[in-house]
Formats: structure tokens, C-alpha cells, sequence
């Protein structure tokens, strides 16, 4: 919804803008609690493969994330929409 209305913003104003969509994001946390990202990764980890076994997960390490945020923004080029994820991955071979 906020990069809908950023869009929308962009395009009433005449602003080019550069959006980055990462899929699911894992690395070190900065709460001292799981967010829910990391908590399906600690249930696969601990072995639940109940309802998983055919769900797929695009992940992403979070430093890859600020790394592709530094990079679009000192590429003066860089416009649109950009995916960020380093693979897909079926939670049976995870």
C-alpha cells in the first residue's frame, strides 16, 4: 500500500523514483524477538515439516538488502521497480 501511494505521488509530482521488493527477509535480528520471518525458518530448523513440505520461500539475507538499497542509490540510472531475493527454495530441501 505505501509503494502504491508512493507511485501515485511520483507520477502527480514528476518524481522518478526506485523501489526495492525483497522476498522474505533473514539475518540478524534487532528485536530481541522472532519476527515472523525468522520464526517459520526456526520451525523448519526445529524439524516441523507438517504443512510445509510443498511451500516454496524466497529468501534474501538482510545485508543483501541494504546492499542492493546503497546501490540503486548511487546509481543516478536506477528507476522502477527491483525484486531482491537470492533464491527460491522448497521448504522440504531447506
Amino acid at each position: 500500500m505505501a509503494e502504491k501511494v508512493a507511485w501515485e505521488y511520483a507520477e502527480k509530482h514528476g518524481l522518478d523514483i526506485v523501489t526495492i521488493n525483497p522476498s522474505t527477509c533473514l539475518g540478524p535480528l534487532l528485536q530481541p524477538t522472532l519476527n515472523a520471518s525468522s520464526a517459520v525458518l526456526q520451525q523448519i530448523l526445529q524439524g516441523s515439516r507438517d504443512s510445509h513440505e510443498y511451500h516454496w520461500l524466497g529468501c534474501v539475507h538482510v545485508r543483501d538488502v541494504a546492499a542492493a538499497h546503497m546501490l540503486l542509490l548511487e546509481t543516478p540510472s536506477a528507476s522502477g521497480r527491483h525484486l531482491c531475493t537470492n533464491g527460491i527454495y522448497q521448504f522440504i530441501y531447506v
